[in-house]
Order: structure tokens, then C-alpha cells, then sequence
């Protein structure tokens, strides 16, 4: 019985020799100190997992542009992100880069095998990222930060910055001197402040006011003050200041304190006058284009275009209390509304100094005149040659008109009128002229041409 149990133990003894205890690795997922991205541990993961195979273009907070970096494939920090990150196996990682390659272009990471390389790479870039060794983490610039870890077990948990205790240096203290005593007593002398410039009423017309002056008596371990502000004195006791006052008068307020704590004060006033620059003004000039002054139309709404000029500073245009605002060339455009009858458009401009002009613009709109076809040479023509013009004016209607003359379109101007050539036969032709306007409505005449 007891060989038995010896030949198990020495079975088991040979066992734990041969076998070797093998310790997880760790490894740190690294992005630059500018991204601010920060989550729970799965959700990091998850996020990392989508930018590094592409199905996320940005990291959250639109940080800079993203740039993944790979390790090298047979790489002990790619296999465990691989593993415990992405949750693919290289096979199944390496088909996804050829279907993401046909479907949308997209081509797998850069791969660095270096780690200082790809944390050169990672400081470097806003968005960029890349996966190390923990013992890499000794070396981590302070461009760089830690997002999470994660352990070749598949543990995922927190980067926790090593604390460094510095033993503490040993401060060499002088040891207190004996105290002194002194038979003869010092004689106290009562501090006087004098005060050499400004000199009372002083007037000036610089922002900057120079203050100067000294101090008697024992004010070596005093302070001074002026306005509540703490002023430097030289070994002599003078003072030589500078402070800035506004316009009008100023009140200077000059405080000593001295060894026993007596205070003593002194008031001054001074005042500062204004500059006044002469200022040339320029008119405020307005000129409108579009439309003229009492213009007579049957449109709902018309186009005002006008342009301003002179003024001091920004010129701000109102028209009926609603601000238009003008281009650098001073041009503007605005859109009317016609009522039907008397319209009246009030334009103010005003400059920054509140010089203002203001302008009346009006307009009368009335109802639009029947659609009319006026023939200038009549509706009986003869004529002995091959071609005819045809000369004749468009009256009323609304908007644009499109006019045929024989079913060719003829171009009207401005001013309604129109003419065409039209080919002459032998014998009697009649040739129909048809007028549409903007509504829809239809005006129509007819021409009788004989050739001859």
C-alpha cells in the first residue's frame, strides 16, 4: 500500500516539474491626451471595436480625424486585441477586410511592429489609437493616455497610474539665536508722508498720472498704499508711481502704516480733461434704383433696390421699421408688398453719431387692363413681294406674355411693342396673332394679307 501512494506522488511530483506556470499578460489600449472620450468598460469596447473595422467614421464628440494603427499580425498585443477587443479570430478578421475592400473600399489598418513608433504615431494625432504591453506603459509620454486594459484571460478593467512615494529629504533648521538684549532704546520717530507731485487742483489731459513722493520718520517695517493698492518704497523712502485715472476728477488716497500700526492718511483731487478730435462729417446719401417715385403698377410685389453712402461708421437702413442690411458697397434689396390702391414706404438710414435722413417712396397699384393685340398697320394688308412685316403693340394684361404669329413665338419689349416677317402668297392667306399672359388669359386678332 505504501509503494502504491509513493509511485502516485512521484508521478505528481513530475508532473508540476515539467509543467510550467504561465502568467497572464497585459496589455493597454492607448489614445492621445486630447481625446476626451470616456464611458463605461463595455461601452469603450464597443466603440473601439466599431472605429478599428470601420463601421464608425468618428470618435463621439467629433475628436479630429480617426487613424487606427495594427500590430503586427503574429503579434502577442494584436492576437489578445483580436481576441478580447474584436472577438474575431485572424481568419475571420482577415475575410472581413476583403468584403469591407469589395463592398465600400475600405483597406485594413496601418501596421507598426514597434511600440515607441506607434506611440510616436498616437501623439501625434488628435483621433489616433493603437494597443501596447503594460511594461511599454513605462515609457508612456505625457501626450498619451491610458482608455482601458485588458488581460489575456479577457479580463477588462481601469488603467490606475502607479504612485511613486519620494522619500522625504531631511531639512537642515538654523537653531533660534539667543535673544539679544539691548540696554539703549531707540527713540521713535513719527512717520510725516510728503507728497511732491501731483500738486493740488492739478489738471491733465493724459490718461497716465505720475505719483511721487517720499516718506520721514520710522517706516522701514511699514506698508504703503494709494487707492488701496500696495506701492514699492526704496531704502531712501521715495516713492515713483504711475496710475491711470478717468476722465473727470479723480480722488489720489495715500495710506502709511507704520511699525506700531498708526495709520496716516492724505487726500488729493485731480482732474482730466477731455480730447474732443474734430470729426468731419460726411451727408448720408441715399439713391434707389428700382422703382421710381409715384410708380403705377398692377404687380402684388415689386423689387426695391437702392444703395447708401456717407455717414460716420455702420449705416443701418429701415424701411417701414424693418431693418435692411446693406453689403459693403453700401447696395440693398428688399421686396415689397403691393396692396391694391396707395402704398407709402417710409426709409430711414441711420449713421453710429444717430445722424439719420429719411425718404418717402410711393407707389399705387391699380387693377391690370384688359389683354389687347393693337395692329399699327391695320387688319388688311396687300403687298406685291415675297415677305411682309407686321408691326404691333401688346396693351394690359399681368406679368409675362408669350406671343405667336403664325405659331411662331415673336419677342415683345419692354414697352409692349412687337413685329415679325410673314411670308405673302398668291391670293388671300389670314394669319392668326394669340397673346397669353401670366394668368392664363388669351387675347387673339386676326391679319388678312393678299399677295398681289
Amino acid at each position: 500500500m505504501a509503494n502504491k501512494y509513493g509511485w502516485l506522488f512521484l508521478v505528481i511530483i513530475s508532473f508540476l516539474s515539467t509543467t510550467q506556470i504561465v502568467s497572464a499578460e497585459e496589455f493597454a489600449l492607448i489614445v492621445n491626451h486630447r481625446n476626451a472620450y470616456l464611458d463605461n468598460l463595455s461601452q469603450m469596447r464597443n466603440k473601439v471595436k466599431k472605429i478599428f473595422l470601420k463601421q464608425n467614421k468618428k470618435w463621439p464628440h467629433n475628436i479630429g480625424k480617426v487613424k487606427r494603427y495594427c500590430r503586427g499580425s503574429n503579434s502577442s498585443e494584436q492576437r489578445a486585441f483580436n481576441q478580447f477587443v474584436l472577438k474575431m479570430p485572424m481568419a475571420k478578421l482577415k475575410k472581413y477586410w476583403i468584403t469591407r475592400k469589395q463592398r465600400f473600399g475600405d483597406s485594413p489598418p496601418q501596421e507598426i511592429k514597434s511600440s515607441r513608433v506607434v506611440m510616436r504615431l498616437v501623439a501625434k494625432s488628435k483621433g489616433a489609437f493603437a494597443v501596447v504591453k503594460k511594461t511599454d506603459l513605462k515609457k508612456l509620454p505625457k501626450n498619451l493616455r491610458v482608455l482601458f486594459m485588458f488581460s489575456s484571460t479577457g479580463r477588462l478593467y481601469a488603467y490606475q497610474k502607479p504612485v511613486i512615494i519620494k522619500p522625504k529629504k531631511k531639512v537642515w533648521t538654523k537653531p533660534n539665536p539667543a535673544p539679544i538684549i539691548k540696554n539703549k532704546v531707540e527713540e521713535y520717530k513719527a512717520v510725516i508722508l510728503h507728497l511732491e507731485q501731483p500738486v493740488k487742483g492739478y489738471k491733465t489731459k493724459n490718461k497716465r498720472l505720475k505719483v511721487k513722493g517720499f516718506i520721514s520718520g520710522n517706516w522701514e517695517k511699514g506698508t504703503f498704499k494709494l487707492n488701496n493698492k500696495l506701492i514699492y518704497i526704496d531704502k531712501y523712502g521715495r516713492f515713483n508711481t504711475f496710475l491711470k485715472i478717468n476722465s473727470g476728477d479723480t480722488k489720489l488716497n495715500l495710506e502709511v502704516e507704520d511699525i506700531l500700526g498708526k495709520k496716516i492718511r492724505l487726500s488729493r483731487w485731480v482732474s482730466r480733461t477731455r480730447t474732443h478730435r474734430k470729426i468731419t462729417e460726411k451727408p448720408i446719401i441715399l439713391s434707389i434704383q428700382e422703382p421710381k417715385q409715384d410708380t403705377k403698377t398692377s404687380e402684388s410685389t415689386l423689387f426695391l433696390e437702392a444703395k447708401v453712402s456717407g455717414g460716420n461708421g455702420p449705416l443701418a437702413v429701415f424701411i417701414n421699421q424693418y431693418r435692411i442690411k446693406p453689403n459693403r458697397q453700401g447696395q440693398f434689396t428688399h421686396q415689397l408688398k403691393i396692396k391694391m390702391g396707395f402704398n407709402q414706404f417710409i426709409i430711414n438710414v441711420k449713421d453710429k453719431n444717430g445722424h439719420k435722413i429719411q425718404r418717402e417712396l410711393n407707389i399705387k397699384r391699380v387693377a391690370p387692363k384688359a389683354l389687347k393685340i393693337i395692329l399699327t398697320q391695320g387688319n388688311y394688308l396687300v403687298s406685291d413681294e415675297h415677305k411682309i412685316m407686321v408691326k404691333g403693340r401688346i396693351e394690359g394684361g399681368k406679368g409675362t406674355r408669350l406671343l405667336k404669329i403664325d405659331g411662331q413665338a415673336v419677342t415683345i419689349n419692354k414697352k409692349g411693342q412687337f413685329h415679325a416677317t410673314v411670308m405673302v402668297k398668291q391670293g388671300e392667306r389670314k394669319i392668326l396673332i394669340k397673346v397669353k399672359d401670366q394668368t392664363g388669359k388669351i387675347a387673339q386678332a386676326f391679319i388678312r394679307i393678299v399677295g398681289v
